[in-house]
């Protein structure tokens, strides 16, 4: 079974945002003219004006809160590292910068938001009371069936519903995402820890602090109420014959987020 990680701090390496990253600096090219960039190498961006430090960022997908028309809409934003803005490369905005930092590779078409990668607690400790969420993502893809250990999830309750930063919540099992036929209704068995590390209004993104057996998208965060009370359903939801396979796996060390 995997176990809690004891590092005491990770790199924010997903999130969910409900903002756009429309209008934001973007990374126009590299210095080698290739699609991508490593630690060291030169990048060339815009829309950076006066800062330095940047953090590189690619909206990768959208989660949607429910099937209504103007139901929220949040974006799985993919972390992919730091830059530092060294001088200006010609007269039309056009800035010089080098990768200070990966988490994944800087990518040509990327934005770029002011200031370094956040760095999350990852620590468990004892949850407290708060309101019946649901895993609604998890990192990689905003489709992802299954939850990572030592990875962070997505879930469809932010400030709107008094979710806060740090807060750790337990996660319960739904047994209706494993077995879609099943007579149980209530998610009354305890399969892990997680704690709130970002919030937007409708959305949260947290950090599996403690597993203790097989957590899969659909899952119940909070109380662990009844499955049918969770009101708000994403449409990342599993039909009947989508039954999950996949649970919870322990990640290789090469696999890890660089902690600070």
């Amino acid at each position: 079974m995997p176990v809690p990680p004891a590092r005491p701090n990770a790199s924010l390496t997903y999130y969910v945002s409900e903002s756009s990253l429309q209008g934001l600096g973007q990374v126009k090219e590299t210095e080698m003219g290739g699609l991508t960039a490593s630690e060291f190498q030169y990048i060339f961006v815009t829309g950076v004006g006066s800062s330095k430090e940047f953090t590189v960022v690619k909206d990768i997908g959208e989660i949607k809160l429910s099937d209504a028309e103007n139901a929220p809409v949040g974006h799985v934003i993919e972390v992919q590292g730091e830059i530092e803005v060294l001088d200006a490369a010609n007269d039309a905005g056009l800035y010089r910068a080098i990768v200070r930092k990966n988490l994944a590779s800087v990518e040509v078409g990327s934005y770029v938001l002011p200031g370094k990668i956040q760095t999350v607690t990852t620590l468990d400790g004892e949850p407290g009371g708060g309101p019946t969420l649901k895993i609604v993502g998890a990192e990689f893809h905003s489709e992802r069936r299954m939850v990572d250990a030592e990875g962070f999830v997505f879930m469809n309750g932010g400030t709107d519903s008094g979710v806060q930063p740090d807060q750790i919540l337990e996660i319960h099992a739904d047994p209706l995402v494993r077995n879609p036929k099943s007579l149980v209704r209530n998610a009354s068995k305890v399969v892990g820890h997680v704690r709130v590390v970002k919030v937007s209004e409708h959305f949260s993104t947290g950090f599996l602090t403690k597993i203790t057996d097989d957590i899969f998208v659909g899952d119940l965060v909070g109380s662990g109420q009844v499955a049918s009370a969770v009101g708000a359903e994403s449409d990342l939801s599993l039909s009947d014959d989508e039954v999950p396979t996949n649970p919870v796996r322990q990640k290789k060390s090469s696999e890890l987020p660089p902690g600070d």
